[in-house]
């Protein structure tokens, strides 16, 4: 079993994309900006999106 230091070194862990806020207004806002995204990908084409996502 690798240990903490070689996988991180190695990239097998990210340890930055695992935080997951504790504040209240995280997961509500979390959930807004995800609706807001689907919506904008209905109304826009396909290289509009992937224009507003960049």
């Amino acid at each position: 079993m690798p240990n903490i230091l070689e996988s991180l070194y190695h990239g097998s862990q990210f340890p930055n994309e695992d935080i997951i806020s504790k504040d209240s207004n995280y997961r509500p806002l979390n959930r807004q900006i995800t609706e807001s995204l689907e919506t904008w990908k209905q109304k826009l084409s396909a290289g509009e999106f992937e224009e507003l996502e960049s």
